[in-house]
């Protein structure tokens, strides 16, 4: 299992940066949280949403009113 025991909060106001070596699941987590992977146990709560309980249309709206991703390449 790559990610586990993981508790995150970040209020709107804060920003953050993931880092580790490579193989620590930074890539999984920020999937997770995009809701681009599902995650396989436990809950993903962004504000008061649960993404992973959203219909695939609601999750993709979710998706594009909610989430950003900035690329390296």
């Amino acid at each position: 299992m790559v990610l586990e025991d993981v508790n995150l909060r970040v209020d709107g106001s804060e920003s953050l940066s993931i880092v580790g070596p490579s193989g620590s699941g930074k890539s999984t987590l920020l999937n997770i949280l995009g809701g681009l992977d599902t995650p396989t146990a436990g809950t993903v709560r962004l504000g008061q949403i649960e993404p992973f309980t959203l219909k695939e249309k609601e999750l993709a709206r979710y998706r594009n009113e909610h989430v950003g991703f900035v690329f390296q390449e």
